[in-house]
């Protein structure tokens, strides 16, 4: 059975998986000069059923109300396959085909941050993954770390396969794949192969129009395990699954080893591609390997390629992580709340960072006169819930988003108080 705790600044679901379905999002901030994104989960699967660049009409992963992402998730959603020498079959992490008594799972949600784990008794490994977005960059991308620990008492050889078995190319809207997908893979293609980093985009315009115009920037995929080297990942889907269109089982990577694979050609034309980082490690026990990839959206590919060294450190995606921590904590640093219960006081910055969410955070720009009130971060709220709104996030510095007038009055109310200055010019500008 779930149970529900609280550790610090974290909220704990033991049993995620069992407890009652829910559908929340990562903040979608990056910082002032930074390129936001957007990011809904649940709790099923590897947690993550939806990201991308602006709106609904430029995923990266395929947006879906909540009803139908509760079912899908565990397949569509991020996927980590892992073999283990020794031992038949393939085991897969956070997979709730069946029961499974013998695996422990537990989710851990912080302000700007997601995280999940499972430990395998019988398996004798714990998979840790965690989400979040990239700031403070002049792109946008969500991170993910995987970590495979052997908790046995003996040795482990793996050969492990994680990531995303559908990547929508830039250029494909939303609601057109779900009604013409089939069509749309026409456009689809992958390029930037020959330095592997995979650039996912359309080769044009997908509308019925007599004018037809070339699409240049396009979503990535980078990954790497170790220290300024990154993998050359898999992006034909088929490698993986072979004719197991379901999805529910790897068959081509039950039959062929990661070496294998990524020594195959791969057709990732006129199909929906994939995305997946595959890698072979022999791990003494209490030993882990880590897999970080960044998926994110790009004008120009090169912008990636010629800082491919710089990104693939270890040193800087901590950095990075601490970075993202520091934004949303520090801006709800204005209603830091001291009672005897921790429970509270976070529950006070968790609603003033939704309620400024909506209608804005608002900076002051002195212009050297009388100065002027911009409100940044705000969005309308679109999650998988309230699939009716139409979200935008403008991925660009300062950015903010669409919002309907109530909301944004409703929730501006933050500032009468928090920000007195700022309130009384909004009121003065609303009379």
């Amino acid at each position: 059975m779930p149970t529900y705790s609280f550790d610090r600044e974290t909220f704990v679901i033991e049993e995620f998986d069992q407890a009652k379905p829910f559908s929340s999002f990562l903040p979608g901030m990056a910082g002032l000069k930074g390129i936001p994104m957007w990011t809904f989960y649940v709790n099923r699967g590897q947690a993550v059923s939806s990201f991308g660049i602006r709106d609904k009409n430029s995923p990266i992963m395929e947006f879906s109300p909540a009803n139908i992402t509760y079912k899908q998730v565990s397949a569509n959603g991020f996927r980590t396959f892992i073999k283990i020498q020794g031992k038949d079959g393939i085991y897969e992490p956070f997979q709730s085909f069946q029961p499974d008594p013998a695996a422990h799972r537990v989710m851990r949600i912080s302000q700007n941050e997601l995280s999940i784990q499972e430990s395998h008794s019988n398996k004798g490994l714990n998979t840790t993954v965690s989400y979040f977005h990239l700031p403070g960059e002049d792109f946008a991308a969500l991170v993910r770390e995987a970590e495979i620990t052997n908790i046995s008492g003996t040795a482990a050889a793996l050969e492990i396969l994680d990531g995303m078995p559908e990547i929508l190319p830039y250029g494909v809207e939303n609601g057109g794949y779900k009604e013409v997908g089939n069509l749309l893979r026409s456009w689809m293609e992958v390029g930037n192969m020959e330095n592997g980093i995979p650039f996912y985009k359309v080769r044009s315009s997908t509308h019925d129009e007599a004018e037809v115009s070339e699409v240049s920037s396009g979503h990535f995929y980078l990954s790497f395990s170790r220290e300024g080297a990154h993998h050359s990942p898999i992006v034909d889907f088929e490698l993986v699954f072979g004719g197991n269109t379901s999805l529910s089982h790897p068959e081509g990577f039950a039959g062929m080893s990661v070496d294998e694979m990524l020594q195959r050609p791969q057709y990732a034309v006129n199909k929906v591609p994939c995305g997946f980082t595959g890698l072979s490690s022999i791990l003494e026990p209490g030993r882990s390997v880590k897999i970080y990839t960044l998926i994110g959206h790009v004008n120009d590919i090169r912008k990636i390629n010629d800082r491919t060294e710089r990104l693939c450190s270890f040193e800087y995606m901590e950095r990075k992580r601490k970075e993202a921590a520091a934004l949303t904590r520090t801006l709800t640093d204005d209603i830091d709340t001291r009672t005897a219960f921790p429970l509270f006081d976070e529950y006070c910055r968790q609603s003033y960072l939704d309620n400024f969410l909506r209608g804005g955070y608002p900076f002051i720009f002195d212009n050297g006169n009388e100065g002027a009130v911009v409100h940044l971060y705000s969005r309308k709220h679109g999650d998988l819930e309230r699939d009716y709104n139409f979200f935008s996030l403008a991925p660009e510095y300062y950015s903010q988003g669409n919002g309907n007038f109530r909301d944004m009055n409703q929730n501006r109310r933050n500032d009468v108080f928090f920000h007195p200055m700022v309130g009384s010019f909004n009121v003065r500008m609303f009379l």
